[in-house]
């Protein structure tokens, strides 16, 4: 692959713990969704900046280009956990991925009428397999005790080959399947497949919660899932048209909700036996089956409600679920 046909960027949120217990993020930062902090640190190179979002730490990062399967192996992963490092040399806390946050895990039990608990995200978010795209705002009054947090990946890609609402469900069959993501609560709230945010540079994937943040192996397959979409979409755009129209998205849609291994693993050997057949060359990049990355969970949470409205999306593209063309008639075997 030669040039940028890829960039990733992330914002993942981690809880920051000290030996006293867990604390809000706006205790370390004075950080916003429209100023975050720049990170003060001598080997920051990477553009790392943080902010609170309600109790969490949210990190990004300067877009990371991905043009083959080294940048997938060692840079991003790399990039990923030195952010994390540097962040906890600089504030020195211990950051987790927990997708469910207790109000029992903090000391005071107003934490969660800060001002900053009390927002459900700067833009609504969009769901690939809604009639009615856009989600309400979560309503926080129906679980006082929990707040939740998202590891979303930023995709940069020419949205001319495909566009945010398919390309989120593409997401979901090449990133979303690739591990064991338990999210319990989460999981009916904000962690539903081909939740995304269309974006000028192409979509933020909005499914996953923050856990594959601390494993590189499972960093290294989300990069690498991404890569073959993008080298599929980009070398063999018809048989990236047929995937779509045979993916059985229902199917995939309940194998990421219900946390279903045996459903996830089926439809990972159709995506991979479809992709060895029909883009050999995308498939080199496709992470195996047989991998099982785990992602690393701290905690588990009980259950409970869903329901979550935005901009609209750009205009969906009238040809990815239209059946391909008839051949032309050769005319001269016709006279």
């Amino acid at each position: 692959m030669s040039g940028n046909l890829l960039t990733l960027g992330c914002d993942p949120e981690l809880i920051p713990v000290r030996k006293k217990g867990w604390i809000p993020a706006w205790e370390l930062t004075k950080g916003t969704k429209a100023k975050p902090d720049f990170v003060a640190h001598p080997q920051n190179t990477i553009g790392l900046k943080i902010q609170a979002d309600g109790v969490a730490l949210e990190f990004n990062i300067d877009p990371v280009a991905i043009n083959g399967l080294d940048d997938c192996r060692n840079k991003w992963p790399s990039i990923i956990d030195y952010a994390r490092r540097i962040i906890e040399d600089v504030y020195s806390v211990n950051l987790q991925a927990h997708p469910v946050v207790s109000l029992d895990y903090y000391a005071s039990k107003d934490t969660f009428k800060h001002p900053m608990c009390q927002a459900s995200g700067c833009d609504p978010d969009f769901d690939a397999y809604a009639d009615r795209p856009m989600r309400a705002p979560l309503d926080f009054a129906a679980i006082p005790k929990y707040r939740f947090t998202g590891g979303h990946i930023h995709v940069g890609y020419d949205k001319n080959m495909c566009p945010p609402e398919i390309m989120a469900r593409f997401m979901d069959l090449f990133v979303g399947l690739e591990f064991r993501d338990p999210q319990n609560l989460r999981r009916r709230f904000y962690g539903q497949a081909g939740i995304f945010r269309p974006k000028e540079y192409g979509l933020e994937y909005r499914t996953l919660s923050p856990s594959w943040v601390m494993g590189q192996q499972v960093t290294y397959n989300i990069a690498r899932g991404v890569l073959s979409l993008v080298h599929g979409l980009t070398n063999y755009p018809e048989e990236l048209r047929k995937l779509y129209r045979e993916t059985n998205w229902p199917a995939v849609k309940h194998a990421i909700e219900a946390e279903d291994g045996g459903a996830r693993r089926n439809q990972l050997e159709l995506r991979n036996a479809f992709f060895g057949r029909n883009c050999p060359e995308s498939f080199e990049f496709s992470p195996a089956v047989d991998a099982e990355p785990r992602a690393e969970l701290a905690l588990r949470m009980p259950d409970e409600p869903p329901d979550r409205e935005p901009d609209e999306p750009e205009e969906v593209f009238d040809h990815w679920d239209d059946p391909p063309e008839p051949d032309e008639p050769n005319e001269e075997e016709n006279q």
